[in-house]
């Protein structure tokens, strides 16, 4: 039961997206490249992955007898799709922002403009970009099991008008999982 897990109490919130679409607008933004995959619990199919990168670096050693600096990078970016095998329930898939476009070469002001907002998260300071979502990448929220369903139900359907969503084209329900005590 992943509501007890990633939500307050059961109170929270679960946005549906439309993958294809939100990708499409999200793959718009020049800054940053944009991954996005299911993620790999199986640690065979990890080390599968770290070898294959291994072997086509030394290939390319061997050949040049230099040592590319993307290796880092490449494994940077898997083991953001890495996870402890105890996760494989969530079958997790991820979008992740790849700023490999902000280095030196582009504007301060365009660095200025992507530069991440801080939060904390049980006890640590976490990055992350502020993005807006269309509405055509928006499927449905499905409201925690715990919260009260009608007022929330309203709070969501207002939030959604408020900032211009269509309420014909996202749908609003409740979680039907139901709580023991």
């Amino acid at each position: 039961m992943l509501w007890s897990y990633y939500s307050n109490d059961c109170c929270g919130y679960n946005i549906e997206f439309k993958k294809e679409e939100l990708l499409k607008h999200l793959n718009k933004d020049e800054k940053f490249g944009v991954l996005n995959g299911k993620v790999i619990y199986k640690v065979e199919q990890q080390k599968e992955i770290i070898i294959k990168i291994l072997q086509k670096e030394y290939e390319s050693y061997i050949a040049s007898q230099t040592i590319s600096d993307h290796i880092f990078e490449l494994f940077e970016i898997y083991s953001l799709f890495f996870k402890n095998e105890l996760f494989a329930p969530e079958e997790e898939s991820r979008i992740v922002f790849w700023d490999y476009k902000l280095n030196e070469s582009v504007p301060i002001d365009i660095r200025k403009k992507y530069k991440p907002k801080f939060r904390e998260k049980n006890n640590l300071i976490v990055p992350y970009i502020e993005r807006n979502f269309p509405e055509e990448g928006i499927s449905s929220i499905c409201i925690g099991p715990k919260s009260n369903t009608y007022t929330t139900q309203k709070s969501i359907k207002n939030f959604l008008e408020t900032n211009d969503y269509s309420l014909n084209n996202i749908q609003v329900n409740s979680s039907e999982i139901p709580l023991r005590y």
